[in-house]
């Protein structure tokens, strides 16, 4: 499940080596035990956040923040005492408004 986001059932059933109904159970409980593991996950102690633009160029279109075809997201990680990184949660947002942030 980590060679790329959202491996396809069909792949899943090559590495395998098993029938694809056998690699689509397996996807999706391998899926739903993720989300439940993340969802119960609180950052916690000294938390800081940013915000960027995930996405590559594209051909005559506007580069930089304002451009089409980058998704903007909000992300907020967890520091141990020493400052160093220990978890994260990133999330996208439909754009960087006071309205959205605040939800």
């Amino acid at each position: 499940m980590q060679s790329k986001p959202d491996m396809a059932a069909l792949e899943l059933m090559r590495h395998l080596g098993v029938c694809y109904r056998t690699a689509w159970r397996t996807k999706h409980k391998i899926i739903k035990g993720m989300t439940e593991r993340e969802a119960r996950r609180q950052l916690d102690g000294i938390v800081t956040m940013d915000d960027a633009y995930l996405g590559g160029a594209r051909n005559g279109g506007k580069a930089g923040r304002g451009s089409k075809n980058k998704v903007p997201f909000v992300i907020a990680l967890e520091l141990s005492d020493a400052g160093h990184p220990k978890q994260g949660v990133m999330t996208p947002v439909p754009g960087f408004t006071l309205k959205v942030l605040a939800t």
